[in-house]
């Protein structure tokens, strides 16, 4: 079957049309706790296999709809007042390029959702990676479940909350939690402190002449990181070798951080003899370039990197890291929702994160666990 969603058509599998009809049925004529007919009738009813029904309901109870029993039948669920939190990630997963630190959130506030007593769901978009943002999330099923009143709250990953957007959840009336400092609730990183750090740390090892680079989407032209980059190199008496804006994964551009350093580089007068990345991603590029021109960290250059704890990108790399916990991220994400489904307001509501540095050659500049969490 192909459905027609504003100017795309979209193919739908055929138990998913099964589960959507069963769905409608269900929110229609039943109330919680009444059994459906046995999987052979409603083979008969729809028209289909005893398999093609077995996967729809499958779907339905994941979705929390109806309820399994086994050797007894399935069951609708009460679904008033919403029955499962929403794990939104807006970003294409079945593209080659998967920022560890969205995955690795999406899987830990699950996780911590589940011991914190409430039911979700994974819901994932079809924004591809450099794309710009949609006004409203492209799963269509999530928009269903919205609109059916199934959902308890929404933990948005990588989501951007336009005001289209914003203005459906509040007309839901329900909570909406995310990754960013425009949200009413969330959780964040804080730059500030990482670049303020990075530049500190740069200082403290002899370096004059520092560069950053840090993520800059396409559809933006400049970020206020720029200037206050140039506020922490002031302080500290050092020379500005560039502030460069550039996007993870971006290899077709001409503009990839790897290409971006070997420019910056390829000058023999005014080369960095530091250098602040903020973004582990962007690192990544940038150190295989280093490694295709014999550039070799310590000896030609001093780095500071952003990084995910977890993420092993850094093998044996002599760089120090300011490392970013995406489980202490998502842990944060389901604590907020866990209150505001309660009725509850959040002190604070928004949570910001620290990153520990971590450096090979100084053990003690490590920070201390405590230090990684702070409230806004």
């Amino acid at each position: 079957m192909t459905r027609r969603i504003g100017e795309k058509l979209v193919r739908q599998p055929l138990y998913e049309q099964v589960a959507r009809l069963l769905r409608d049925e269900v929110l229609a004529h039943s109330a919680a706790g009444d059994q459906l007919a046995a999987e052979s009738a409603l083979a008969k009813q729809f028209g289909v296999s005893v398999m093609t029904v077995r996967e729809a309901l499958s779907a339905l109870a994941q979705e929390g709809v109806i309820e399994r029993r086994h050797g007894k039948g399935n069951f609708v669920r009460d679904c008033r007042g919403g029955s499962h939190v929403a794990i939104l990630n807006e970003l294409d997963l079945s593209q080659p390029f998967k920022p560890y630190f969205f995955l690795r959130v999406a899987q830990a506030v699950e996780k911590r959702l589940t011991e914190l007593g409430l039911a979700s769901r994974h819901y994932l978009g079809h924004t591809r990676h450099g794309e710009v943002p949609p006004a409203m999330p492209t799963n269509e099923e999530l928009l269903r479940q919205l609109e059916a009143g199934h959902l308890s709250a929404i933990a948005g990953i990588s989501t951007n909350l336009s005001p289209e957007w914003r203005a459906t959840i509040r007309e839901a009336n329900i909570p909406f939690v995310g990754d960013g400092l425009t949200l009413d609730y969330g959780a964040v990183i804080d730059q500030l402190d990482i670049m303020e750090r990075g530049v500190a740390y740069l200082a403290a090892r002899g370096c004059r002449r520092v560069a950053m680079f840090y993520n800059l989407a396409p559809w933006h032209e400049r970020s206020p990181q720029e200037g206050r980059f140039a506020e922490a190199l002031l302080a500290h008496g050092l020379a500005n070798a560039g502030a460069l804006g550039a996007f993870p994964g971006d290899e077709l551009s001409g503009h990839s951080a790897g290409e971006l350093f070997l420019r910056l580089w390829e000058p023999v007068e005014g080369r960095p003899d530091g250098l602040l990345v903020m973004d582990d991603v962007l690192f990544q590029e940038i150190a295989f370039a280093m490694l295709s021109q014999g550039i070799q960290i310590t000896r030609d250059i001093q780095v500071i990197t952003h990084a995910n704890k977890g993420s092993n990108v850094f093998g044996q790399l002599p760089v120090a890291r300011l490392e970013v916990d995406p489980d202490a991220f998502a842990n944060g994400l389901a604590e907020l929702i866990a209150t505001l489904v309660q009725g509850k307001t959040p002190i604070p509501k928004t949570i910001t994160l620290k990153a520990v540095l971590v450096d090979s050659n100084c053990p003690p500049c490590k920070h201390t666990p405590e230090e990684e969490v702070s409230h806004a």
